[in-house]
């Protein structure tokens, strides 16, 4: 009984804060594809530790994170830098991330916006037209957010898809490298 209370309590507060955070809005990444996020200042995302979200496994080997940075076109804003931590187990192709989406000049006057999500990821073969190719899905915690998808290059860089996960036709670029 006690641990229902709990697991009640923790729910409603959990709505309370996403009900009442001010400032949690919506942008659109140069793909057309709305991105909803929590804010940076709605929480604490340095005390978020999504190794923890991680299904035990004893013998799927130790825990990895790899670490992509890169910086995106951006539809309103003049571009959008992404830190994507990828963590899972050395065995695994699948695990948990933590994507940090600074808008550059997102709350204008010079001042940018900050925006943090979670949730799990997995690894898929074939993208339109290259049926060989790996890319990995995001699939955040949050229900709201659609998530996104990533080609694995050959370089072991991640280049974003479009919603399709075919290949975004643009000049600019969406690459984050490994870092």
């Amino acid at each position: 009984m006690k641990a229902r209370t709990i697991i009640v309590a923790a729910v409603c507060g959990t709505a309370l804060l996403l009900t009442s955070c001010k400032g949690c809005g919506s942008k659109k990444d140069a793909t057309g594809g709305k991105t909803t996020a929590i804010p940076e200042a709605a929480h604490r995302a340095d005390n978020i530790n999504v190794r923890d979200s991680l299904n035990l496994s004893h013998d799927a080997g130790e825990v990895v994170s790899e670490m992509f940075a890169g910086q995106i076109p951006g539809a309103d804003v003049p571009g959008i830098n992404y830190e994507l931590t990828l963590t899972h187990y050395s065995m695994m192709n699948n695990g948990v991330y933590r994507l940090k989406s600074t808008y550059v000049d997102g709350d204008g006057a010079g001042k940018d916006a900050t925006f943090y999500t979670y949730g799990r990821y997995n690894t898929f073969i074939g993208i339109p037209g290259e049926e060989l190719a790996s890319y990995i899905r995001l699939v955040p915690f949050e229900p709201w957010d659609s998530g996104q998808s990533f080609a694995i290059e050959d370089n072991g860089s991640l280049t974003m898809l479009a919603q399709d996960n075919s290949r975004i036709k643009s000049e600019f670029n969406y690459t984050l490298r490994k870092g």
